[in-house]
């Protein structure tokens, strides 16, 4: 996961908040979300909305989640 941090960061200038599993925030975020398989990656509006998540060992593009992010909803 770190690698596509990194990788994400390079080609878009900017960052993917990382929460960890291990912290109360964590893991009552994955509760919500109902993510069920790590790593999960989540675009959420400024309001918590749900917009895309990804789950599991297999991880999105770069592109795909940029999109997200980039967006004006």
């Amino acid at each position: 996961m770190q690698d596509y941090l990194r990788e994400y960061h390079a080609r878009t200038g900017k960052d993917i908040e990382l929460v960890s599993l291990d912290t109360r925030e964590g893991t009552d975020m994955a509760r919500l979300y109902g993510i069920m398989d790590y790593p999960g990656i989540l675009a959420l509006e400024d309001d918590g909305e749900l917009q895309q998540m990804w789950q599991g060992k297999q991880l999105p593009l770069i592109d795909e989640v940029s999109y997200f992010d980039s967006k004006s909803w």
